[in-house]
């Protein structure tokens, strides 16, 4: 007598979050049922695991689609799981896989829910309800997850997960990470004052930033780090903000000044290292455009050639627009450099914009006022030499403890965010002379940082050089 092949069954075990990464929840499920199949006489055709994959998210089961497949060919005859949850838990999946078991004869059986009976009415119905409490049970713990997220959020606490870069644990709490909050800060500041996403990314590549993986950031990390609105304190839940409690790397007023400005279309992309000349992509027209440089250089053989700043309207079209700004580049760089480096030179300016920038860090130990009399006992003391009220072992002796701390002034300005190339101008002996001896990406940096220059519109339009059309809105006096 011959006797009847045993069913071939397939094993399929799930399970939604591994921990521990380890798989030793599937392994529990997979020694259950292949105890069951034993029991059961079935010959194990294979064995299908869908590892840390939840049943009701849409993330797709590999080995669960593996499995169907086999369905579809014939290869399987019995499906053995360990609960009828680790199957399915979205009524959508199941009326799929009812609908294949009655085409292929393929039965159900489960360790702890039984033998699901999909040929008859009555099995389909009971197999329908297991599935439908198996997925009103994702449903609820995904609201409850979601509920505790919201309120762990309104209440400034982390949700989990990797500590955002920039922060870092201090016990129970979250605190500021120092280095990398000093460059979000830095880099938030120098957006500010006009300077480029790549300016940004080269100065933290510089500064030896890298990312929570270890590696440099890229401009489109930059600006993402740059446009969390956590740097402010503030929480966010699916877009809202709920919370202003996490520990705040920017002011809320910077935060949305930097927002503004990194999503504003009209600014200039660039880097300062890419313009070529002085003013394009710095200096205003009329209309609210920026100038930009074109022509030749005049030389002996060809001396009718002029460099020209126009207004980019003029490309937009690929065409002249009359009333736009065209101003010869020579005559404006040279007013406009003038112009800064009188704006420097002046008694008032220089403390003033020094006290602007020392103040930035609130851990300073120098105030504003301080370096300003550091700077005036600085000159006193060349004054005094001159005169010979001095020797010049005195000189040399004072002047070194005045340019050491003026340095670390300059260290912890620059650190907080400041103008590194207008705070060592502002720092030296000779402010004008220093902007004018700069190299153009540092005047482009200082004339950005001290003031908004502006072509106004003449009562007649042409290339003429009129300096009373050249409007400065100063950011510190005058």
């Amino acid at each position: 007598m011959t006797l009847p092949r045993p069913r071939r069954a397939a094993i399929y075990t799930r399970i939604s979050r591994d921990i521990e990464g380890s798989g030793l929840g599937v392994e529990r499920q997979l020694q259950d049922c292949e105890k069951f199949a034993e029991a059961k006489g079935y010959e194990v055709a294979g064995l299908y695991s869908d590892n840390d994959i939840s049943a009701s998210g849409a993330k797709r089961r590999p080995d669960y689609e593996r499995m169907l497949s086999d369905i579809e060919a014939g290869k399987i005859q019995t499906v053995v799981a360990w609960h009828s949850d680790r199957l399915h838990r979205k009524t959508l999946e199941l009326e799929r896989y009812i609908s294949l078991c009655q085409t292929h004869n393929v039965e159900t059986h489960t360790v702890h829910a039984g033998h699901l009976d999909l040929s008859t009415a009555s099995g389909r119905a009971v197999a329908k309800i297991l599935g439908s409490i198996a997925q009103q049970e994702s449903e609820q713990k995904a609201e409850r997850i979601q509920r505790q997220k919201q309120q762990a959020a309104k209440a400034g606490k982390f949700l989990g997960g990797r500590i955002p870069w920039g922060w870092q644990r201090d016990g129970e709490a979250i605190a500021l990470e120092p280095v990398a909050a000093r460059f979000i800060l830095a880099g938030s500041k120098a957006i500010l004052e006009g300077h480029s996403l790549i300016e940004v990314t080269r100065q933290w590549a510089d500064g030896g930033a890298v990312s929570l993986s270890g590696t440099r950031m890229n401009t489109t990390q930059v600006r993402r780090v740059l446009l969390r609105s956590r740097n402010a304190g503030l929480v966010t839940f699916h877009g809202e903000v709920v919370s202003d409690g996490w520990p705040p790397i920017v002011t809320i007023q910077q935060f949305r000044a930097v927002e503004a400005k990194l999503n504003d279309k009209s600014i200039p992309r660039q880097s300062a290292a890419k313009f070529k000349y002085l003013l394009s992509g710095l200096v205003l027209c009329h209309c609210g455009r920026y100038l930009t440089g074109y022509g030749a250089q005049a030389t002996a053989e060809k001396p009718s050639y002029r460099r020209m700043y126009r207004c980019k309207i003029h490309q937009e079209g690929g065409r002249f627009v009359r009333g736009h700004v065209i101003r010869e580049m020579g005559k404006l760089d040279k007013y406009v450099q003038w112009m800064i480096a009188t704006y420097l030179n002046q008694e008032d300016i220089g403390p003033a914009l020094l006290a602007e920038a020392t103040a930035l860090s609130a851990s300073a130990r120098t105030s504003p006022a301080d370096t300003s009399q550091l700077l005036h006992r600085k000159q006193e003391l060349a004054r005094m030499f001159a005169a010979g009220v001095i020797e010049e072992s005195q000189l040399v002796e004072g002047t070194a403890q005045i340019r050491a701390e003026l340095a670390e002034i300059e260290r912890s300005a620059v650190s907080a965010g400041g103008n590194s190339e207008l705070i060592a101008v502002l720092m030296s002996d000779d402010p004008a002379g220093g902007f004018l001896r700069a190299q153009i990406g540092a005047q482009r940096s200082i004339i950005r940082a001290v003031a908004d220059v502006r072509i106004l519109a003449g009562a007649k339009p042409g290339a003429g050089f009129n300096p009373d059309l050249v409007d400065f809105d100063w950011k510190v006096g005058r």
